[in-house]
């Protein structure tokens, strides 16, 4: 019974807050004032950078690893057709 008042307690509160965003203060809802905010932040402009050199370090790293891989395998590919033509 506790679960269900708690699911039932979050689904209202998440109503009246959706209700709430929608009120319109000069012309503009809360919600889009608040969405506006929110993307020209100064923490969400360094979490932008953040993720774009966390992605560049991945695509970078993959890059080197896919090349390691594919030296190894050209190399040891190489070292058996010459074992097998002996």
């Amino acid at each position: 019974m506790n679960g269900l008042m708690f699911v039932l307690k979050n689904f209202l509160m998440t109503l009246f807050l959706v209700y709430l965003m929608q009120f319109k203060v000069g012309g503009i809802s809360l919600e889009t004032r608040f969405d506006q905010w929110l993307r020209n932040s100064e923490i969400s402009q360094q979490v932008r950078l953040t993720a774009s050199g966390a992605t560049l370090f991945i695509e970078e790293s993959a890059w080197q690893i896919r090349n390691k891989a594919q030296s190894l395998w050209n190399t040891q590919v190489n070292s058996k057709s010459e074992k097998a033509s002996k």
